[in-house]
């Protein structure tokens, strides 16, 4: 963190909940002032996965064939560190995120290979413009 703000002009973290980004973005707030430079000049991002499915179960279900698995994660940090469920709860999440001070998010899928396509689609007409209205 210090050398990014020493040296970088932008944060993505990823694995991380909206209340970790906004405890991560006050030190480098902090870390960056102490190096004479402003953080808010800085991209602020946030890598995501997500998974968009018909109920928070199936979501689940995909993730932690995918993410949980390449990760080793549980189903209680599969739940904290991921976007999934319905895309209405895909949205809360990215909100929340979106409240911690992310601006920008990289999108990881974190659903089955055959339901990528589903997956960008329904994120494309439903998430993301429910976010830019928010």
């Amino acid at each position: 963190m210090k050398r990014t703000a020493r040296y970088g002009d932008g944060w993505l973290p990823y694995i991380i909940t909206p209340e970790q980004y906004a405890t991560g973005l006050a030190r480098l707030d902090q870390y960056a002032g102490e190096q004479g430079r402003d953080a808010a000049t800085f991209a602020r991002a946030a890598q995501v996965y997500v998974g968009i499915y018909d109920t928070k179960a199936e979501a689940l279900a995909a993730a932690m064939q995918t993410t949980a698995r390449g990760y080793g994660l549980d189903e209680t940090q599969v739940e904290r560190f991921c976007a999934i469920g319905t895309p209405s709860d895909v949205v809360e999440r990215l909100q929340q995120y979106a409240e911690a001070g992310v601006r920008y998010f990289v999108v990881q899928w974190s659903c089955l290979a055959a339901d990528v396509e589903r997956n960008i689609e329904v994120f494309a007409k439903e998430v993301m413009p429910a976010l830019r209205d928010a």
